[in-house]
């Protein structure tokens, strides 16, 4: 999601305050200016004429029947064969699985890792194992992370696994 996409969700009401600051603050802006930034753009209240659906609405959602948000965080211990896929994931107060998902760079097809169950109602870093990659291989890893309410993919984060090990010497005779 862009910060455009995001300054538009949470002013029409789509994007809740605390998700719009947890967000922006992904994406480099201090709290403070995120802060700053949520009491600005206050969300948009629209009323209709009688007769007429709204266009949004501003009843506030309610933990517990969110889902889930998600960043995916650069992966951790990365060798030739394996890492560890992070992301960053509120449950919103219901139970939450959470995947990485994993492709060779721009490659069509998503292998899928995990599930891992997060619940709760903060933000925790949530870590997944990937096995069986291949040494020197860019790849490409998303997050996904879905509840009773919904599913939420986040952004794709490249990485490359390390070259193989050098093959053991041969001792001269």
């Amino acid at each position: 999601m862009s910060k455009q996409e995001l300054v538009e969700g949470y002013i029409c009401g789509d994007v809740t305050r605390r998700t719009f600051v947890r967000r922006l603050t992904a994406m480099g802006v201090s709290l403070a200016a995120a802060l700053s930034y949520a009491e600005l753009l206050q969300p948009a209240t629209a009323s209709a004429a009688p007769g007429e659906p709204l266009l949004y609405e501003t009843d506030p959602f309610y933990e517990g029947q969110l889902p889930p948000d998600v960043i995916t965080q650069a992966p951790t211990d990365v060798t030739a064969t394996s890492a560890v896929a992070n992301a960053l994931v509120d449950p919103n107060l219901q139970q939450t699985e959470v995947r990485a998902e994993l492709r060779i760079a721009g490659a069509p097809t998503w292998q899928s890792f995990g599930p891992v169950l997060a619940t709760g109602d903060t933000d925790r870093v949530v870590s997944v194992a990937l096995g069986g990659l291949a040494a020197s291989t860019a790849y490409d890893v998303r997050a996904v992370a879905g509840n009773a309410s919904g599913t939420a993919t986040g952004d794709v984060v490249a990485f490359t696994t390390a070259p193989a090990p050098a093959p053991p010497a041969q001792g001269a005779a």
